[in-house]
């Protein structure tokens, strides 16, 4: 849920969101500073900093914006999202799980957020807690929709590429909005992108 605000002042951040999903993090620096002269208290602009700055591996930076805008909206799930993926990437991984349980109960179990936590629970040895998210999310899929990168992002945690790159590719096939916007820049996705069925479900995605 976006918290109410004029959306025409949201235009610079959802084209710097754009920027950064192609890797012109330089361009969203800008464009994501207009933003703020626009809303300088905004905790969607804050959530579009903290993204171009996770995804352009600036995590102490994505961290102190994170921290400093749920002062003003804790209840925002979508900066403990970002916030959660900036702590494990500097492996503070306590807190990466606390962050990502909040984002879960504030998002109502939401998958995505699910999916978070089981990737940084399988990361840190607790493969059963994730496999009980992670046939969860397999059970829903078969009678609702579940998001594929979701699904992929806890096979990546887990150490299994295979099946990881499978669910990734269902997702650029399905044009998964989160998928789309991370691809290019999740740093949890590195350890893939030497291979070359990821490499080819980028590719197919660029040229789309």
């Amino acid at each position: 849920m976006i918290p109410p605000m004029n959306r025409d002042m949201l235009r610079p951040c959802w084209y710097a969101m754009t920027l950064v999903a192609r890797g012109r993090y330089e361009e969203a620096d800008r464009w994501i500073g207009k933003a703020y002269e626009l809303e300088p208290l905004s905790s969607v602009i804050a959530h579009g900093a903290a993204f171009n700055l996770t995804v352009s591996r600036r995590y102490a930076d994505a961290i102190e914006i994170c921290l400093k805008a749920i002062d003003i909206a804790p209840d925002y799930p979508l900066l403990r999202l970002h916030l959660g993926i900036a702590y494990e990437q500097e492996h503070r991984y306590e807190e990466a799980m606390s962050e990502f349980e909040k984002a879960l109960q504030l998002l109502e179990g939401e998958p995505l957020a699910a999916a978070h936590l089981a990737h940084v629970q399988a990361k840190t040895g607790h493969h059963r807690d994730a496999h009980e998210i992670l046939q969860t999310l397999l059970d829903q899929s078969k009678t609702r929709h579940v998001d594929k990168y979701s699904v992929g992002l806890i096979y990546v945690g887990l150490g299994l590429p295979e099946p990881a790159i499978d669910w990734l590719d269902r997702a650029s096939q399905e044009r998964c909005a989160w998928f789309s916007f991370m691809a290019n820049g999740d740093p949890r996705l590195d350890g893939l992108r030497s291979n070359p069925r990821f490499e080819a479900v980028l590719s197919r995605m660029r040229r789309a």
